[in-house]
């Protein structure tokens, strides 16, 4: 997602920022521990996810957990975001 949002915003891919989820987390001040132990959580329940469904249902499982996913990811970021540019302007 970053690689993208970097090309689409005409970025370095290679050049760091601070526009990763957990850093937009950390400025809504969000505790460390906090994100780390949510990120665990959606890991622990995509491992549990692979874990409990049969080989004929999980690719489409997968497909839809992830498009699920990838889909509320970048609408938080994207609203976080807003958010930064107001306080890096300050």
């Amino acid at each position: 997602f970053v690689l993208v949002r970097r090309l689409v915003e005409g970025h370095s891919p290679f050049l760091p920022d601070e526009a990763h989820l957990h850093h937009l987390l950390l400025a809504r001040g969000w505790h460390p521990t906090l994100i780390a132990s949510t990120y665990l959580l959606f890991t622990a329940l995509l491992g549990l996810l692979a874990l409990a469904l049969q080989d004929g249902s999980k690719a489409f499982a997968f497909t839809f957990a992830g498009i699920l996913i990838a889909v509320a990811t970048a609408l938080l970021h994207w609203s976080l975001r807003d958010t930064s540019k107001i306080k890096r302007s300050l």
